[in-house]
């Protein structure tokens, strides 16, 4: 028997996974953040964005309290969260990666989007990636 609109819409299909992130520890101990898988509209959300903003928005959406109500990052706090370790960032969105199956399409279309996929070695985007300097100067 196949599923009704009203099974699959009343699913309870995101799974919350804690993940350890002992670089943000505090005083009262071990430190773990609860991480859940992302929706479709914040997928396809990210495939609008640069690989920058897109792991930043990955990362800061998927954050969530035990019982999965997001941790409700603003915009500004999403950017200062940019700020925070590497390593633990990078575990939190590993996790993500997987509880949302990330990857493949996904992956691909914020690579496109992204800014810095042609850059002048600076990590800003290049006016153009067709010409190099030589190409442009004569030789009188």
């Amino acid at each position: 028997m196949s599923l009704s609109k009203s099974d699959i819409l009343a699913a309870q299909d995101r799974t919350i996974v804690e993940v350890p992130v002992p670089e943000w520890a505090t005083d009262s101990g071990d430190a773990k953040v609860c991480v859940q898988g992302l929706t479709g509209d914040q997928v396809a959300r990210l495939a609008g964005m640069s690989n920058e903003e897109a792991f930043r928005y990955a990362c800061a959406t998927a954050l969530c309290d035990e019982e999965g109500n997001s941790l409700s990052f603003t915009e500004a706090e999403i950017m200062l969260l940019g700020q925070k370790s590497a390593a633990a960032l990078r575990r939190v969105y590993s996790t993500v990666e997987s509880l949302s199956g990330l990857g493949g399409d996904v992956e691909e279309a914020i690579a496109k989007n992204s800014p810095t996929r042609a850059t002048d070695g600076g990590g800003s985007p290049s006016a153009s990636t067709t010409e190099s300097p030589s190409e442009n100067s004569s030789s009188d």
